[in-house]
């Protein structure tokens, strides 16, 4: 054995190829109920890759929203075979099609056998020949990270425009709330200075009645209050002369009498603002009850509704920000995709110039392997970007003079394309 090289030998059935099956089980390779041991019901076969130091495979892994959270830098395939016949196939535990496993797997491991060469005229395996040769590992991983940025920036913008689509109704009834309240115009404290001043005009004659009533006992009639505690407080005083027992009770007469002076007094200054109007009464009873109203349509007390006023407004104002929140995510992708598209080329051109190396290195290969006529070529053409870039790589040969460069998939025989794969493989 050598650095970097494993060998395992063994007599004929030693079980070799039951490894080798096993392991093309786990990646996408056809089944068969034989493959299960005898006498049981099923056969259950799993492989554990790292992902750590594989762009391809990881960024294959985040299209297809297959990564392992609990072990990013690792991924299990995963085979179930069962005695009738049927399979299931597994990626980090999560079902998908056996295409999927095949898909994957071409990122992890190659094996070499008779139809192994067949893999070759995929273009998306030509291309990851090319990034190994180039050494591209650093730049694929720029490209994913770039290119992964790009898509959270357009998730984010599109669940925004899909939130505010789903919002339309609710803010056109906000907006039509709000413009209600804004002609209504609740004031603070209103709705409790109009409940006052309603029972005072619609109470107003006999407040009238019961003011006038009360200014007569205490200082307009005949018989008042007043009048009653000025005489009292002169016999008080005169009994004060005759004995000294009776001269507090003057300075209690005289507090009295002040009292009632000040009770007259603001009585008389209260009843005189006493209002008797009926419109204004119909314009107060219209106003409260338009309080009301608004109150039970917004399901909260007649005094919150100036505070249920302020709070829809802020809020209308902040949805009035959503076209400026829209303009920063789109602002967003856009400096994302730039920079992608910048990471895209900058890995083309690595690509473009590693083409060349790889075609002449190639070239003088094949020349060895009795293939002198035939010339090799690796084409670029540009692709839709995704995490490993935007081109697409299509191995072009000319097996013969005179023939132009055509797609390997098109031209190679069996044996030219086992000679190409043999020269990769060098």
């Amino acid at each position: 054995s050598q650095c970097g090289m494993s060998v395992i030998t063994g007599e004929t059935g030693a079980g070799k190829s039951i490894a080798i099956d096993a392991l093309g089980l786990c990646l996408g390779e056809r089944c068969d109920s034989a493959m299960i041991r005898h006498g049981q019901e099923r056969s259950d076969v799993r492989a554990t890759f790292s992902v750590a130091d594989n762009p391809q495979a990881k960024a294959w892994l985040d299209e297809h929203e297959l990564c392992d959270e609990d072990a990013p830098s690792q991924c299990t395939l995963r085979r179930v075979l069962r005695s009738d016949g049927r399979s299931k196939a597994f990626i980090n535990n999560c079902p998908v099609p056996a295409a999927q496993l095949r898909e994957l797997g071409q990122y992890f491991i190659q094996i070499n056998g008779q139809h192994s060469t067949q893999r070759l005229l995929k273009n998306d395996y030509q291309l990851s020949l090319l990034d190994t040769f180039c050494h591209n590992d650093g730049l694929l991983a720029q490209m994913h990270e770039a290119f992964q940025a790009w898509r959270a920036a357009k998730k984010a913008l599109q669940t925004f425009q899909q939130q505010r689509e789903s919002q339309a109704a609710q803010n056109q009834l906000l907006e039509y709330q709000v413009s209600e309240l804004d002609e209504f115009a609740p004031q603070e404290n209103e709705f409790e200075s109009l409940e006052e001043q309603q029972s005072c005009l619609a109470n107003s004659e006999q407040m009238t009645e019961l003011a006038q009533s009360a200014l007569n006992l205490l200082s307009d009639g005949a018989s008042n209050i007043e009048s009653m505690l000025y005489k009292a407080g002169q016999h008080c005083e005169e009994l004060a002369q005759i004995s000294q027992q009776y001269a507090g009770l003057q300075r209690y007469l005289d507090d009295a009498l002040i009292q009632v002076q000040e009770a007259s007094s603001e009585l008389s200054s209260l009843s005189s603002t006493i209002e008797q109007d009926p419109q204004l009464l119909a314009e107060v009873e219209h106003r409260l009850a338009q309080y009301l109203q608004l109150a039970k349509k917004h399901q909260i007390k007649p005094q919150q509704l100036c505070a249920q006023h302020e709070s829809l407004k802020a809020t209308l104002a902040q949805l009035s920000d959503v076209s400026e929140s829209e303009a920063k995510l789109q602002s967003a992708v856009e400096q994302a995709e730039q920079a992608m598209k910048q990471h895209a080329e900058t890995l083309s051109a690595a690509r473009r110039e590693g083409a060349k190396a790889l075609s002449d290195e190639l070239n003088a290969l094949l020349a060895s392997l009795a293939m002198e006529n035939a010339r090799f070529a690796v084409e670029l053409t540009a692709a839709p970007v995704t995490a490993l870039g935007a081109d697409e790589a299509t191995f072009m040969l000319q097996a013969n003079l005179g023939q132009g460069l055509q797609p390997l998939a098109k031209v190679a025989s069996g044996g030219e394309l086992s000679r190409i794969a043999l020269a990769l493989q060098a």
